[in-house]
């Protein structure tokens, strides 16, 4: 993604960037979900503020920066999955 996330960058922005975004921000907390009713001008700082996670954080992983490979076994979430990454 070309996109220069910052905190003040808001959902609306992000979206339009890399519509994949907020699924990855959905998996570390609801409130990027859809439906929750969060204005789209909110900012990415003010999520960070809202939900308590780091700001860092949020950037990280807006950016798919974050992957967790699951271990040799299953990861023990509902895919049934082995092997493969969560973002």
């Amino acid at each position: 993604m070309s996109l220069d996330l910052t905190a003040d960058t808001s959902l609306a922005t992000l979206t339009a960037g890399d519509p994949a975004a907020l699924d990855r921000l959905t998996q570390i907390h609801p409130a990027f979900g859809p439906g929750v009713g969060v204005p789209d001008t909110a900012s990415l700082g003010d999520m960070a503020k809202a939900t308590g996670i780091p700001l860092d954080v949020i950037l990280a992983t807006a950016r798919g920066a974050i992957h967790v490979t699951a271990p040799a076994g299953g990861c023990g979430c509902s895919c049934g999955g082995g092997g493969h990454q969560h973002h």
